[in-house]
């Protein structure tokens, strides 16, 4: 635009003598229209850029809670395998223990184990008052149960 007001001005200028080297614009003045136009574009580009750094902003959000949700999940796992691992070591050293100071063999000594916390199972809920548990309670209750889970074991032992 200054090219051309220059050349404009060289054109009018050159019969009485004056050369325009250069035209300097300072201040433009453009229609209210075309500065309200302008102004407009650049506010809409403006929220355009704002709206998508707000959404790459809430992606990282969901990014970041699905991480920690996905190492959450991981330690309770690993804690569910330490703690598994400390029962059988547990139960491991139980039945050496007994096998050894009562001559008991390792089946009679799970045997005691599992009546032992049935009986456990069955006064926590008795002490409890807050939850309520019908058992079948009789001569045979124990050892239908103590059946039960040498099913299950022998099952998963065939299924192995």
């Amino acid at each position: 635009m200054a090219l051309e007001i220059k050349g404009a001005l060289a054109t009018s200028m050159m019969p009485y003598g004056l050369l325009i080297i250069k035209a300097l614009v300072t201040d433009m003045q453009p229609d209210r229209t075309v500065l309200a136009a302008m102004n407009e574009i650049n506010a809409s580009r403006r929220q355009r850029e704002a709206a998508i750094e707000k959404a790459e902003a809430e992606k990282i959000m969901v990014v970041r809670a699905s991480e920690a949700d996905a190492e959450a999940k991981h330690l309770s796992g690993v804690g569910t395998a330490r703690m598994r691992q400390a029962i059988t070591e547990g139960f491991k050293g139980s039945i050496e223990a007994m096998k050894e100071s009562c001559g008991l063999e390792p089946r009679e000594v799970v045997h005691m184990m599992l009546v032992t916390q049935y009986l456990d199972v069955l006064k926590e809920f008795a002490l409890s008052g807050k939850a309520t548990m019908v058992v079948p309670h009789g001569p045979s209750a124990v050892g239908d149960i103590e059946a039960q889970v040498r099913n299950g074991f022998m099952q998963a032992n065939m299924v192995t």
